[in-house]
This record gives structure tokens, C-alpha cells and sequence, in this order.
């Protein structure tokens, strides 16, 4: 970090404290809401398994964030926690599209519609991450709804 724009990583994490627990919330919604439209059709660890394990991995996220959001921020607490922060938005946001690419298949068209719209959705949450977009090698326009149909239109 250059000298004198340490300010600007406690402003980054200050923001954070407000905006990443509520994100979490909103995107475990939607995991539950494309999960109950693929219930039916889908296999169940598609629909209860693996959305129950991202659902807790975030809720732990979310509380650890709720729990520091009255302490003070230090130079040193700020790197720390936008490097962890970092990993853990690849590492979910890998799990969370990868999740909801495996259920693309399953359903009619509403439902793989509801998979594009999750997933764009995801992606509009990480743009708050820009370091995280990159190190996914996405862009926050990522997914797009004509490539994931080509992507999948013949794997039934």
C-alpha cells in the first residue's frame, strides 16, 4: 500500500461493516429461492445439501462480520481483513456459481432463467470486491444468459 492512502483501506473496511452482512443475507435468500424452484427436479444434494453447506459458510461469514462491526479500525486490522475477505469471496463465490451452473440443467426454461438471473445477481455482489472479480477472472458484467444456454442447451 503507498504511503498515506492507508485512510482509504479503514473508509474500504468501514463500508464493508455496513454493506457485506447484508449482501450475505440477500444472496442466502436466493439460494433458498432457487433451490425450492429446483426442488422437484433436481437431485436432492443439488437442492438441499450443497445450498445448506453455502448457506452456513455465508451465515458464519455474516455473523463474524456483524460481530466487529463496533471495532475500531488499524491499519493493520484493515489489510488483514480485506485479504481475508478477498479469499473468502473467491472461495464462496466459486461455490455459489458453481452451485448454481450445476443446476442449469435441471428445470424448464423459467428455472434455468431464475439460474441466469442468481447468477447475475451474484455477480452484481462482487462487484463491491473488485480484487476478488479479478482473482476470479471475472468482470462484473460477467455471465451472460445466450452463453450459458449454449453452454448447456444440449446436455440433456
Amino acid at each position: 500500500m503507498p504511503p498515506g492512502e492507508s485512510h482509504l483501506l479503514r473508509s474500504q473496511v468501514a463500508a464493508y461493516k455496513k454493506q457485506i452482512p447484508l449482501m450475505y443475507l440477500i444472496v442466502d435468500a436466493n439460494v433458498l429461492a432457487l433451490s425450492f424452484t429446483h426442488f422437484l427436479t433436481a437431485p436432492y444434494w443439488l437442492t438441499l445439501l450443497i445450498p445448506a453447506l453455502l448457506v452456513v459458510a455465508s451465515l458464519f461469514r455474516m455473523v463474524g462480520w456483524w460481530r466487529v462491526r463496533n471495532d475500531q479500525i488499524t491499519d493493520a486490522y484493515a489489510a488483514q481483513v480485506l485479504r481475508s475477505t478477498n479469499i473468502f469471496a473467491v472461495i464462496l463465490g466459486c461455490g455459489f456459481g458453481s452451485w448454481a451452473l450445476a443446476l442449469y440443467p435441471y428445470g424448464d426454461v423459467f428455472a434455468q432463467m431464475h439460474v441466469v438471473f442468481f447468477r447475475r445477481y451474484h455477480l452484481c455482489c462482487l462487484r463491491i470486491l473488485p480484487d476478488a472479480c479479478a482473482q476470479r477472472g471475472v468482470s462484473a458484467d460477467g455471465c451472460r444468459a445466450g452463453a450459458v444456454h449454449r453452454l448447456f442447451r444440449n446436455k440433456r
